[in-house]
């Protein structure tokens, strides 16, 4: 004759709780407490034009873009970056001011070249970030040349290491020859939006 055992129970000392039971399994895992990171104030800047020439002796000018991210509210100084020797550039963008005009000068004795891994470089505190940018030295230009894309200026006196430039106003209409009373050569030139050729 066979015998059938009762079911074992264990002794309420080694018994365990279903809620601890439930946790021990990793059950009930509540939301966690660590709120989520805070963005970290930040920028961005772009270069245009992308690709840059300027006559050795010459000059020109980038607009150079800045975007805020995170609620960075600083003025971005600038640099150059892989530039060679006799090309000077740098500015700030100010706080209240997401553009800027940035003059570039070339020494006269720069070589005529494409140059590779040139770059602007926006700084706040340790934070720093490059925009490239193409920069091409041409020949310089015959004595009293001017090119229409370099006789525009933002307006004011500009300077750079050793260099310096005057800002002027862009002909927009073609020079003349003409005789003044005493038979002498002048150049009129014929500057908008005056309307009417001025003697310069």
């Amino acid at each position: 004759m066979s015998r059938v055992s009762a079911p074992r129970t264990l002794p309420p000392a080694l018994a365990i709780p279903p809620l601890l039971a439930l946790l021990a399994c990793g059950g009930g895992g509540g939301a966690s407490s660590q709120a989520p990171p805070t963005p970290v104030a930040d920028f961005s800047l772009q270069v245009s034009p992308a690709n840059v020439q300027i006559p050795a002796g010459g000059s020109a000018y980038v607009t150079v873009t800045l975007s805020r991210l995170n609620g960075m509210s600083s003025s971005v100084t600038l640099t150059g970056v892989g530039l060679p020797a006799g090309i000077v550039t740098g500015g700030t963008i100010p706080i209240d001011a997401s553009t800027l005009q940035l003059p570039i000068a070339v020494d006269p004795g720069v070589s005529a070249t494409a140059y590779a891994g040139t770059a602007l470089r926006g700084q706040v505190g340790s934070l720093t970030h490059d925009a490239a940018f193409g920069l091409t030295v041409a020949p310089a230009l015959p004595a009293s040349h001017l090119r229409v894309d370099l006789v525009e200026a933002a307006g004011g006196r500009q300077t750079g290491g050793t260099l310096e430039n005057h800002g002027v106003a862009r002909e927009l209409t073609p020079s003349q020859l003409v005789k003044d009373a005493n038979d002498a050569t002048r150049v009129r030139q014929g500057f908008t939006p005056a309307g009417q050729p001025t003697d310069h």
